[in-house]
């Protein structure tokens, strides 16, 4: 199940509504390690934050599913992010998650590529990508990207 290759057992698509409670369950294991597994999670804001996605113009959204059978192995969510100084875009990575036993496959460089074909399409000068792990800043600097900022976050007492 972990080292699956492309093959036809893998479905890449669009997401759809009907592919929220598999999205849902994934970005809840995904937040027990990430910056923000300080904050309380709400099922129901994921819902409407995928249902949000696939409602959105193809050309400033983009969510991807990865599937392996049917297991949900990764997903992909980009924003268009317009800059205050130029006409040229940025495409943000809101989400790139690959489930555990699919980590070191090649999953998370094919919805990576994904993402970055999409930015071609819809003329976005550069990706924005977050990684909170060494692994997956190698892979990033393998693929061309440049590490040009660092995150601070401060937790605000009571909120």
């Amino acid at each position: 199940m972990g080292n699956v290759e492309d093959s036809e057992s893998t479905v890449v698509k669009k997401a759809t509504a009907t592919d929220a409670p598999a999205i849902l369950e994934l970005v809840k294991e995904h937040l027990k390690e990430s910056v923000y597994s300080w904050l309380p999670v709400s099922d129901e804001k994921i819902v409407d934050t995928v249902l949000w996605f696939i409602e959105q113009d193809p050309k400033t959204a983009y969510l991807i599913v990865v599937y392996d059978k049917d297991i949900l192995a990764g997903i992909v969510a980009c924003v268009s992010i317009p800059l205050t100084f130029t006409e040229s875009k940025v495409s943000g990575e809101l989400l790139w998650l690959v489930r555990k036993d699919y980590r070191g496959s090649f999953i998370g460089k094919k919805l990576l590529n994904l993402l970055e074909e999409w930015s071609r399409l819809t003329n976005h000068g550069a990706i924005q990508v977050g990684s909170n792990d060494k692994r997956t800043d190698k892979l990033l600097k393998h693929l061309g990207y440049k590490e040009k900022s660092r995150t601070f976050i401060k937790v605000i007492d009571g909120n």
